[in-house]
């Protein structure tokens, strides 16, 4: 009688096959660092409020996820990885009209 091996323990972190640490994709979460990179790029070094003001939300919750000391929810992640993406005019209007869809 031959034994199984036993399975390796799961890795945890980022899906196998995972080729960019930088791209939140539907099933991972963003990081603290990801949203402070994509903050300062987009609004510079003082990109809390603007932020904020984008998605909607308050300063200090910006400021929770930012420090990791709340996780930052998965609907304001994609928003922000979107925003990330756009050129500087288009994302000045998707912000715009996701502000009047909420309204």
């Amino acid at each position: 009688m031959r034994l199984l091996a036993p399975k390796p323990k799961a890795k945890l972190g980022r899906p196998s096959g995972s080729k960019s640490s930088k791209a939140s994709g539907p099933e991972e979460k963003m990081t603290p660092g990801e949203l402070v990179r994509i903050g300062n790029k987009l609004h510079g070094k003082e990109w809390h409020a603007a932020v904020a003001e984008d998605i909607g939300s308050k300063y200090a919750d910006v400021h929770f996820w930012a420090k990791g000391e709340e996780e930052i929810p998965r609907h304001i992640a994609r928003f922000v990885s979107v925003l990330n993406l756009l050129p500087p005019g288009e994302r000045a209007r998707v912000v715009k009209q996701a502000r009047s869809a909420t309204q």
